[in-house]
């Protein structure tokens, strides 16, 4: 039998994703998401770029917003407060996690028209894949059968959701779109003007870093991503050190990337990928601190061993 070792559990990730819920709803329940513009300004803008099945299917959402957009902010707002208290509830977290699972699915699908993957143009850096796959991702990590399994550490599948989202990363920064030193100062220079103000010298500074250094500052960046994709493949240790280091460059791209999500603009449905990142990298964690633990039998050293019987 395996010790279970301090480290983020299932129902601690579930209490995590439980509060971003909760953001969203207040971001969601703001006046502006009443408007018209919530399905002109927010949805429909999300089809720019994509791919004309997928453009089509996000303006269709659009415009049945835009016949009542009150009503349909209502309804989206409740559901994510919903899902939210339900994941803070222990004894309602198994069907909130469902719930995550379907919402944000479809969110992803027809809110953030698959988190821009398709357009050529999205970086993890701004928060490709999208928000609403991480949700989903932190969902799976924390997934339970049972209420007895809440305690219990995540299951080693949280590296492959890790891998892919880091590995998705890096592809797309490489991509021609965005495969450019101008490109990637474009990205920290959009986000100062953006963001807050107090963030904005910092972000001037990294964007020169990212214009001067040409070919070589896309190539750390690629690297990085690539490196933190694999590295949870090679091991309890480095997998821990790798979730370290990915909570670390999450808050970085939170802040210096996309402005924190932009939450305090009045216009924000989320806080973005960060928040998401870093709960994610709390998962590899919880499984790289449990895997590490050599295995240990139930029989205290103290307990004396079975007895001889004569023959």
């Amino acid at each position: 039998m395996r010790s279970i070792v301090p480290g983020p559990t299932r129902r601690q990730l579930q209490v995590g994703l439980g509060l971003v819920w909760l953001i969203d709803a207040a971001l969601q329940f703001q006046p502006y998401m009443f408007s018209h513009r919530f399905g002109t300004d927010v949805i429909a803008m999300a089809a720019q770029g994509q791919p004309y099945a997928l453009a089509s299917l996000v303006r269709a959402v659009a415009w049945v917003i835009g016949w009542a957009p009150g009503v349909a902010n209502a309804v989206f707002a409740t559901v994510q407060l919903g899902l939210g208290i339900g994941l803070l509830r222990r004894r309602w977290a198994g069907l909130a996690l469902r719930g995550t699972v379907v919402w944000s699915l479809g969110v992803w699908c027809f809110g953030e028209a698959m988190g821009g993957v398709l357009s050529g143009h999205a970086s993890l850096l701004t928060g490709a894949p999208g928000a609403a796959l991480l949700y989903l991702l932190v969902a799976a990590a924390a997934w339970v059968g049972r209420e007895s399994d809440m305690d219990r550490p995540v299951s080693e599948r949280v590296l492959v959701g890790w891998a892919v989202v880091w590995g998705v990363g890096a592809l797309l920064q490489g991509l021609p779109g965005q495969g450019s030193p101008g490109a990637l100062a474009g990205v920290f220079t959009a986000a100062g003007q953006a963001g807050p103000g107090w963030l904005d010298p910092l972000d001037r500074l990294v964007a020169g870093w990212a214009g001067a250094g040409g070919g070589l500052s896309l190539a750390v960046v690629i690297a990085l991503e690539a490196s933190l994709a694999a590295a949870v493949f090679a091991g309890p240790v480095v997998a821990r050190g790798a979730a370290v280091v990915g909570a670390v460059v999450a808050v970085a791209m939170w802040g210096l990337g996309q402005g924190f999500g932009l939450m305090f603009s009045g216009q924000s449905t989320d806080p973005n990928s960060g928040p998401l990142l870093v709960l994610l990298a709390g998962a590899v964690y919880s499984w790289a601190r449990n895997a590490a633990q050599p295995a240990r039998s139930d029989r205290s050293p103290l307990e004396p061993g079975p007895q001889l019987q004569p023959v």
